[in-house]
């Protein structure tokens, strides 16, 4: 089990990683000059909370468990694929 001490290290080695400029900047900068103020805000939470699940998990070493599980990870993008694919009803 991590120490505090080795995750507030692993977060502040993350983070310059996290504040460089991506795809998501690219899309947050459209929405919000296009004026959708929510839209904008809804992109930054969910990229924010994607980023601190996916380093949680790391820092835990569930994603190399992931990794290493590379069928039940495209199940997994399919399921999701399908599930985006068919209409709510």
């Amino acid at each position: 089990m991590p120490t505090w001490l080795s995750l507030v290290g692993f977060l502040l080695a993350l983070t310059p990683l996290v504040m460089t400029p991506g795809a998501s900047f690219k899309l947050v900068s459209a929405k919000g000059v296009s004026g959708d103020r929510r839209g904008a805000f809804q992109i930054v939470l969910g990229t924010g909370l994607g980023i601190l699940t996916h380093a949680v998990l790391a820092g835990l070493g569930l994603a190399a468990l992931v990794m290493q599980s590379a069928q039940a990870y495209g199940t997994a993008l399919i399921a999701l694929g399908v599930r985006s694919a068919v209409p709510h009803a």
